[in-house]
């Protein structure tokens, strides 16, 4: 379901692959997603990232075979930090980091639902951004097949081909 809401949040895998080309120095065009995401920032389109998101791809990237070791050794979080503000300006994406009850750029993680949706999807990264979506009323985005089959779980969570689909038909993208 698409309604009401404050905007998207995007799960990690979304951005995996652009991070992953950057980091192993491979002079691609950006996915298709990225270019999709990019033309949506003139669109005035709410996109969120999570700070979870970003240390996901973090941990996920240190064992990628096409990333030269010396890149994960030297300076890698600044590395990540910096490749994370490009997403940011040329997306729009704002990332969401701290306490998160008051304001869209913090967050707060409840135990209960927590173990609630660590249940209902099998994954606690997935869990923690369900809650952060719902607490803010933002509709989940991802690839993640176990989320999207979860007939409790958050429902205001929807597939990345749905996304596009949606924003192209609303923005003309």
């Amino acid at each position: 379901m698409v309604d009401a809401t404050k905007g998207f949040l995007l799960d990690t895998m979304i951005f995996r692959e652009w991070f992953r080309q950057i980091l192993a120095d491979e002079k691609l065009p950006d996915p298709e997603i990225i270019k999709i995401i990019a033309k949506l920032r003139d669109k005035k389109v709410q996109l969120f990232l999570s700070v979870f998101s970003v240390a996901e791809i973090i941990s996920n990237l240190k064992r990628e075979p096409s990333i030269r070791p010396h890149k994960i050794r030297s300076g890698y979080i600044e590395t990540m930090k910096a490749i994370t503000q490009d997403l940011q300006n040329m997306t729009g994406c704002i990332i969401i980091e701290g306490d998160f009850n008051k304001k869209l750029d913090k967050i707060h993680i409840d135990p209960e639902r927590l173990m609630k949706y660590s249940h209902l999807v099998g994954q606690v990264k997935d869990s923690i951004l369900l809650i952060i979506a719902e607490d803010n009323e933002l509709v989940f985005v991802t690839k993640d097949t176990d989320v999207l089959e979860s007939k409790d779980a958050y429902r205001h969570t929807i597939g990345i081909n749905h996304f596009v689909k949606l924003m192209k038909e609303r923005h003309g993208i």
